[in-house]
């Protein structure tokens, strides 16, 4: 991993991600559940 040139640069950022593929996440579950059927 590239290390952060700020600690709280960092989390924010990885927090940032994070809330977004939760998202992803919840607003497609058949992509999700489909996924899981198929691998």
């Amino acid at each position: 991993m590239v290390p952060e040139p700020s600690g709280v640069l960092g989390i924010f950022f990885v927090t940032g991600i994070g809330a977004l593929v939760t998202k992803r996440k919840l607003a497609r579950p058949a992509d999700r559940s489909s996924r899981k059927g198929a691998g």
